[in-house]
């Protein structure tokens, strides 16, 4: 669905993807995708991003590690993240 296409982040801005358009910035029309799915934040100081995994299916990393539910979790740019499964993944910077 958003394949290419960049979602701009400022730095300390919020975005939240799932498919509830009341509480998402970038709303997803997947099975696997619940309403309220994750958040991913980005510091310009610190040129990394803090992802929050808020579903039950998870955000995974390229190598297929689970990141930790509902806790801040630090990434660098150019981290590659899956919401559920490959179909829905997303290039931070």
């Amino acid at each position: 669905m958003y394949s290419g296409y960049e979602f701009p982040i400022q730095s300390g801005e919020i975005v939240t993807f799932g498919t509830d358009p009341q509480f998402c910035q970038i709303v997803l029309e997947s099975s696997s995708i619940e309403g309220r799915y994750c958040t991913v934040s980005y510091n310009n100081q610190k040129g990394n991003y803090t992802v929050v995994d808020y579903s039950s299916a998870g955000v995974y990393l390229e190598d297929g590690d689970r990141i930790a539910g509902n806790v801040s979790v630090l990434l660098d740019g150019k981290t590659n993240i899956y919401l559920g499964d490959r179909s829905n993944g997303f290039r931070l910077g």
